[in-house]
């Protein structure tokens, strides 16, 4: 059994707050290579048998990393600010996986969004 905390949730998007969410990513990615059973999470509902953990996880760590794609690209065709925000389409990265009537899902969305944004661009800067 793994009790994931902020670190592995099932009823929202992953939430970085202050956190790094190439660190999440790399976190996710591990906990793979993990035989888990059963996911208690932070956020949402339990998930049962291994398949269905693996499959959970695995989607997290890839929405990190399509967003993160997405805003890479789109940095370099020169947007930035809230109207790069914008451009993360919620329905594009979250495909149907969770309700955007729940939670405040699409907001939390942009928060992860911005977050990943910052990131990218203070590495352009430190470069």
């Amino acid at each position: 059994m793994l009790i994931g905390g902020d670190a592995v949730v099932t009823g929202i998007v992953p939430a970085i707050g202050d956190g790094d969410s190439r660190v999440l990513e790399t976190t996710l990615r591990a906990l793979l290579d993990m035989d888990i059973e059963i996911l208690l999470p932070g956020h949402g509902p339990v998930v049962y048998g291994a398949a269905a953990v693996r499959g959970w996880i695995s989607w997290e760590a890839d929405y990190l990393s399509g967003v993160r794609d997405r805003v890479a690209e789109l940095l370099r065709a020169g947007w930035n600010g809230d109207a790069l925000i914008e451009q993360i389409d919620f329905a594009e990265h979250v495909a149907g996986r969770l309700s955007a009537a729940r939670h405040g899902m699409p907001k939390r969305h942009r928060a992860t969004a911005a977050v990943i944004v910052a990131e990218l661009e203070n590495a352009q800067k430190e470069h």
